[in-house]
């Protein structure tokens, strides 16, 4: 007995799954896993706060990330994948004129670091 190509048509989605499944991955272990890094500010009404990520050894030399202002309380997350990231505070006071130095941490993949100011 000969079956035609369409005698189970309520089958036909699953055999094109099963192909979708095997064609398209679902993740790579050669991406990197992204960590954060969670900066506080419970010490000022306003301050503003430099990243900085990359792989340099010296924060100075990678090129700005973002700077964002944070009101006490608040909590700026950053994701990080890259191998190393650097924060830095203005001087309340200084309009941004007077920073502190530089912070620096390595990544470390899939970890979350809190920070406070």
């Amino acid at each position: 007995m000969s079956l035609a190509p369409n005698s189970f048509p309520h089958t036909a989605p699953f055999a094109c799954l099963a192909l979708l499944s095997v064609a398209v991955p679902i993740g790579s272990s050669s991406s990197p896993l992204a960590g954060q890094l969670q900066i506080h500010n419970d010490r000022w009404d306003a301050v503003s706060v430099e990243i900085r990520t990359g792989n340099a050894d010296q924060c100075s030399a990678l090129p700005a990330f973002t700077t964002r202002t944070l009101r006490r309380g608040g909590t700026w997350t950053i994701q990080v994948t890259d191998s190393v990231i650097c924060w830095r505070r203005e001087t309340p006071g200084s309009g941004g004129t007077e920073w502190s130095p530089w912070d620096r941490r390595t990544h470390a993949p899939g970890t979350i670091e809190n920070v406070d100011l």
